[in-house]
């Protein structure tokens, strides 16, 4: 959320912040957030579109959340576990399972949690 507060009666389950306490100046325009976001995804689309899924996987890798984790997962139906390694460069997830590096389509992966911490 752009501007919800602490105080506001919501049942949330995940921790959350709202943006305008991360923004320095005190301001957000739901306008400019939605045109950055915009201006974001095209500038990565474009990369996308020149085949440069290399660089974009390197920088993935350096904000996964779920890098060197160990989570479960429903995959085709059935429940997979194993340690997240990121993404490949055609977009594929690097899952550590059975002793071996699997690369997994994620149309295919649904319902992920951790394990552990």
């Amino acid at each position: 959320n752009v501007a919800m507060s602490l105080n506001d009666e919501v049942e949330i389950e995940t921790s959350w912040i709202d943006l305008l306490s991360i923004k320095s100046g005190g301001q957000l325009s739901r306008n400019e957030l939605a045109a950055n976001v915009v201006s974001a995804l095209y500038a990565t689309l474009s990369k996308l579109e020149e085949n440069r899924l290399i660089d974009l996987s390197s920088k993935w890798n350096r904000y996964d959340m779920l890098l060197n984790k160990q989570i479960e997962f429903l995959y085709k139906d059935k429940i997979e576990s194993g340690c997240v390694k990121g993404v490949d460069g055609l977009g594929k997830i690097i899952l550590y399972m059975d002793g071996k590096l699997e690369h997994l389509h994620s149309a295919h992966i649904s319902e992920i949690k951790l394990i552990g911490n």
